[in-house]
């Protein structure tokens, strides 16, 4: 529903926007060797009817100008060297895409990682999703490779998200550009009534009336951007911050640990029997499991220190100013003590453990990505030991 109400909100502003006759951009390009996918892109961001919109915003007022400014045009192609082809020719054409879905497997050609570097070369503002089915760690190794402004969507994707995130990101890539065309295109009007001083009197009066406008988009903008922040970084289940969330302040307290010659204790956490949990009572029940076991483990560690849900039943922990070892091993092993303490669900007893990785900073690594690979590594190493135990990782 947020989301919901953010587009509404969009609206709403584009229609300021067209005020200054901004062009607004809905070109998508879908690339998928499977012709019944491609199919179902179309369904989904060219329906036929417009029954599908009012399901996503059944409540809105403004019906006509969601269906207007909602409406995508697509292209597709089967292989990524032609896919290249259509942003070049699309280029060419000054009809650029907003937004483009990869698969990431398309044999025998390319796949979404290699397409992805191509299309970066030639439009680097060209929005990329790639789509895939791959498991968390697939995903954070690619995320590494191709670098923070890739997105990525599991398959299978719900019609609804599909929807929703193509029209995010094609908002995304007008607001990016509405500056620099309305800078060009107020240019052009002074230029052609330097002559006439009238009509650039009157342009002038419209132009404050458009800052006055601006203003008061500017403050409504800030609120609902940090709003849609403060929920980015958080993850829905657990209220723990998020992978994102796990970026950003992973690079704040390492630049201020390299600062302040600091020492920090990366954890990495994966729950050990957990999948049976969701197999054979269900996943609301492995929800709420997931929910224990974060509490838990807010209440376990320092009130400074950082929790974080990875994705499933991964998560990290970040143990901040830490100048003695022996203190990381005792709050470990109250992370492993309490994680082994029995949760009710429906009236049954369910019983995980944790396995653990710990690397340190800045005596293993003092880059985020060697760090959560040393971290991930122990992690590893423990559930190999046995599990339910931690592994700090060796110095040599």
């Amino acid at each position: 529903r947020l989301l919901s109400c953010l587009f509404r909100y969009y609206v709403r502003m584009r229609s300021e926007i067209e005020k200054v006759n901004f062009q607004k951009n809905r070109n998508v390009l879908v690339v998928d060797d499977d012709t019944l996918i491609l199919e179902r892109y179309r369904e989904i961001l060219e329906p036929e009817s417009d029954s599908f919109i009012n399901s996503i915003l059944s409540d809105s007022t403004d019906s006509n100008v969601l269906q207007d400014d909602l409406n995508f045009s697509i292209d597709t192609a089967d292989q990524g060297h032609l896919a290249l082809q259509q942003v070049k020719r699309a280029l060419m054409a000054d009809e650029h895409y907003a937004v483009v879905f990869l698969d990431m497997r398309m044999p025998p050609g390319w796949d979404g990682a290699k397409t992805a570097k191509e299309i970066r070369k030639l439009d680097p503002n060209l929005l990329i999703v790639i789509v895939t089915a791959f498991s968390d760690s697939d995903i954070r190794k690619l995320r590494i490779e191709l670098g923070g402004d890739v997105l990525f969507m599991r398959k299978p994707f719900e019609s609804d998200e599909l929807y929703l995130l193509a029209s995010s990101l094609c908002e995304s890539w007008d607001r990016h550009h509405f500056n620099d065309e309305l800078i060009f295109r107020l240019k052009d009007s002074v230029d052609e009534h330097k002559k006439k001083q009238q009509e650039l009197e009157q342009l002038t009066d419209e132009l404050s009336a458009a800052n006055v406008m601006q203003s008061g988009l500017q403050e409504e903008i800030r609120q609902k951007v940090d709003e849609l922040a403060k929920i980015a970084v958080h993850d829905e289940l657990t209220g723990l911050l998020n992978r994102r969330g796990f970026n950003e302040r992973m690079a704040q307290e390492l630049d201020r640990a390299n600062r302040e010659k600091g020492h920090l204790a990366l954890l990495y956490l994966d729950l050990d029997g957990f999948k049976p949990v969701n197999d054979n009572i269900g996943h609301t029940a492995g929800d709420e499991v997931l929910k224990v076991f974060s509490k838990r483990l807010l209440d376990t560690v320092r009130k400074y220190d950082l929790a974080f849900r990875i994705g499933g039943d991964e998560f990290a922990v970040l143990l901040i100013n830490i100048h003695d070892l022996e203190v990381v091993k005792r709050l470990v092993d109250r992370i492993i003590e309490q994680t082994k303490k029995a949760i009710v669900v429906d009236e049954q007893e369910v019983v995980i453990g944790v396995s653990v990785g710990v690397a340190l900073f800045p005596e293993h690594a003092v880059e985020l990505e060697g760090l959560i690979q040393i971290a991930d590594n122990a992690m590893y190493q423990a559930k190999e030991e046995g599990k339910g135990r931690f592994v700090i990782a060796s110095l040599d």
